[in-house]
């Protein structure tokens, strides 16, 4: 063996490399080691690496490592080790870095630890990473910090944090911050803050977050206030929210879950959050959330915050809930008005009633539950809201329908009075059928309205008292109007 030269090697079939010993390896030249190839090494036992020194390891070109296994590496002294270069360490196959122990590694040359890919730090367990000093540390590329996980940042020794820099961090996955600890996280410098994005906050621990030391908490920029999730904010409590920005506190609306989390501490939030408080935010809390909260509180929303009230959550809006908002009623949508609960619908007042839009009033009649309104309610409407008032509405009334004003009934658009139906007639009473009269609507009713109609109640809206319908020419001239 010790006349073979590179040539000879590199001519060499890989499986031939099975057979070599670890004696062989020992009387080999120097030279001899750059004719090996990938193919060879990854064909060679633990036994031989064992005997491979420095000056022998010194001649391998770099492409041989990518045949590098974990057991090939975990054989070698720590001293060769330390002989590895840049450009070794850098081919040097992934899986490889498995076989490093903290002995091994801590001898590497920091300028060879700049070789070493995301790839290969992924592979390194947490111990023996823990074990670079910093200044190998420092060397390690910014990118090579995409490959570093949660369970390697939790070994990492103080020294080794505070030597994180900006763009060190900004390689770090959401996955990998989830390795600070309490106090530890609190080490990064303020301009690392300043630069974490949302998925990386969102990655956080409760715990690390609640040490943060204030001027860090205040150097995160707002957007990155996006990632928080329903349990950090959750966890976090009333006074870390109520420390946050205007802009932070918007940025945790950007994320339902987010809003959620700290729906059940709205109340003990600082009045000017909750006066800044959004649409966006709004729609992330639960239906128990808006429910449960107090009155007080709700007076403090915005405008903003009320219209982001969805259907959804349209469960959640009680009669006190629309008292609290006072002139903000018109902000709630029609759907919400739709989609209200029974005792919300039960508990509407006359008062609520004068408040409501012509819109709220129609998203109300197309409502599965407008059997359970009042008279109370229905008396508060004015005529100037009839044009919101539908026939689904009326229908859904039923017989409490006497307790609209005739001047409502007077005010009814002539496609809500082409609507009516036989049902809505039978509930109706005489002075509203004159109502009906005295506005002239009375030919816009359609058949299935007047064919339940005495002569009576015909005869109250000037129609042909002989025949229960309109003449098929008055529909048809109806018809045509309306369309």
């Amino acid at each position: 063996m010790a006349g073979l030269a590179s040539t000879h090697i590199a001519s060499m079939g890989a499986k031939a490399m099975a057979g070599l010993k670890a004696d062989h390896v020992a009387k080999m030249a120097a030279e001899a080691f750059s004719g090996f190839g990938a193919t060879h090494v990854a064909e060679m036992g633990a036994d031989v690496f064992k005997q491979i020194d420095k000056i022998q390891m010194a001649q391998m070109l770099p492409t041989a490592f990518a045949g590098f296994k974990p057991e090939s590496i975990a054989a070698m002294a720590p001293a060769v080790i330390g002989s590895l270069d840049k450009l070794q360490i850098k081919e040097l196959a992934p899986a490889a870095f498995a076989g490093f122990a903290k002995d091994q590694i801590k001898e590497l040359l920091p300028d060879a630890i700049g070789g070493i890919k995301a790839a290969g730090i992924a592979a390194l367990a947490p111990k023996v990473l823990a074990g670079f000093d910093v200044d190998q540390f420092k060397e390690l590329a910014d990118e090579a910090m995409a490959g570093i996980g949660a369970d390697q940042v939790k070994k990492l020794g103080t020294d080794l944090i505070t030597s994180i820099t900006t763009k060190k961090f900004e390689e770090m996955t959401a996955d990998a911050v989830q390795g600070f600890k309490y106090k530890t996280l609190d080490l990064l410098g303020e301009e690392v803050f300043a630069k974490i994005d949302a998925d990386q906050l969102g990655g956080l621990k409760v715990n690390a977050l609640l040490g943060l030391d204030q001027s860090k908490l205040e150097s995160i920029a707002d957007k990155a206030f996006e990632g928080l999730t329903g349990d950090q904010a959750k966890g976090l409590g009333v006074d870390f929210i109520n420390d946050l920005s205007e802009g932070a506190i918007k940025a945790l609306g950007k994320s339902k879950d987010a809003f959620r989390g700290i729906g059940g501490l709205i109340d003990d939030l600082d009045t000017d959050i909750i006066a800044s408080i959004t649409g966006e935010n709004i729609g992330g809390l639960k239906v128990g959330q808006l429910k449960g909260m107090a009155e007080d509180t709700v007076a403090l929303l915005s405008n903003d915050a009320i219209s982001g009230i969805t259907e959804e959550l349209a469960k959640g809006v009680t009669t006190e809930f629309i008292d609290a908002i006072g002139g903000k009623v018109d902000e709630l949508s029609a759907d919400v008005f739709s989609g209200l609960s029974n005792d919300t619908v039960k508990d509407l007042t006359a008062g609520i009633a004068a408040e409501l839009t012509d819109d709220q009033l129609t998203g109300l009649g197309n409502a599965d539950n407008l059997d359970l309104i009042t008279d109370d309610f229905l008396t508060g409407i004015t005529k100037g809201q009839a044009d919101g008032l539908t026939a689904d509405f009326l229908a859904g009334i039923g017989d409490d329908l006497d307790s609209l004003s005739d001047d409502v009934i007077g005010d009814l658009t002539t496609n809500t009075v082409a609507d009516l139906t036989g049902d809505i007639a039978e509930d109706m009473t005489n002075d509203q059928f004159d109502a009906l009269a005295d506005a002239g609507l009375a030919s816009f009713l359609g058949g299935n309205f007047t064919s339940v109609l005495t002569d009576n109640e015909l005869d109250i809206l000037g129609l042909d008292s002989t025949s229960t319908t309109v003449t098929s020419t008055a529909t048809d001239a109806v018809t045509s109007s309306i369309i």
